[in-house]
C-alpha cells in the first residue's frame, strides 16, 4: 500500500515553456527556431533579449552544426567555453574555446575527414605560442611560432617564424615576419 501511495504522489516537472516574451517584450527563457518544414533549427536561451547560457543550431537534416555557450552582464552577452562546429554528417570540424568572448587556449580545425587541419593557441584573444597546420594525411606541413614576437601581432601584421616542411618531415624553408613584412627567408 506505501509503494502505491508513493507512485501515485510522484508528478512529472511541468515542461518549460519555450518562446516567451515577458512584459516588456523582452525574450525570456529557452526559445526554439525551426526550419520552414517545422524541423528544429535552433535553441538559445535568452535572459532580458539577451543570449544566456547554451546555444544549438542543428542542420536540416537534425545533425547538430553549432554549439555555443553564453555569459551575460546586464547589456551584453559573450562566448565563454568550449565552442564547437560540426558538418552536417556530424564531425567535429572546430572546437574552439573563448573566455569573457576572447579566443583562449587551444583552437582545433579538422578536415571533413575528422584528421586535424589547424591548430591554433590564443591567451586573451592574441595569438601565442607554436601554430601547427596539417596536411589531409596528417603530417605536418608548417609551422609558425609566436613566441617572443606576442607584442607586434595584430590583425593585419603577422609577426613570427614560418617553418615549412616537405611532406617527408624534413624543413624546406622558414620566413621570419616582423609587422606584417617579411624580413627574412631560408631555404634548406
Amino acid at each position: 500500500m506505501m509503494a502505491m501511495l508513493a507512485i501515485s504522489c510522484h508528478k512529472k516537472p511541468k515542461p518549460a515553456k519555450l518562446n516567451q516574451l515577458d512584459k516588456s517584450g523582452l525574450r525570456q527563457g529557452e526559445w526554439h527556431y525551426q526550419y520552414p518544414d517545422g524541423k528544429l533549427k535552433e535553441i538559445v536561451f535568452f535572459k532580458d533579449d539577451i543570449k544566456s547560457g547554451a546555444q544549438k543550431r542543428y542542420f536540416e537534416n537534425g545533425q547538430i552544426n553549432l554549439e555555443m555557450y553564453w555569459k551575460q552582464d546586464s547589456i551584453d552577452s559573450w562566448l565563454d567555453s568550449v565552442n564547437r562546429m560540426y558538418s552536417d554528417e556530424g564531425i567535429l570540424l572546430l572546437e574552439a574555446y573563448y573566455h569573457e568572448g576572447e579566443p583562449d587556449s587551444v583552437f582545433h580545425i579538422f578536415y571533413n575527414s575528422g584528421n586535424i587541419k589547424e591548430e591554433e593557441h590564443f591567451r586573451h584573444g592574441q595569438k601565442v605560442g607554436i601554430w601547427k597546420y596539417y596536411r589531409e594525411d596528417g603530417s605536418l606541413e608548417k609551422t609558425i611560432d609566436y613566441k617572443g614576437y606576442e607584442q607586434y601581432w595584430s590583425e593585419d601584421n603577422t609577426s613570427g617564424i614560418i617553418t615549412w616542411f616537405k611532406e617527408n618531415g624534413d624543413t624546406n624553408r622558414t620566413e621570419t615576419w616582423m609587422q606584417g613584412s617579411q624580413i627574412e627567408v631560408k631555404e634548406y
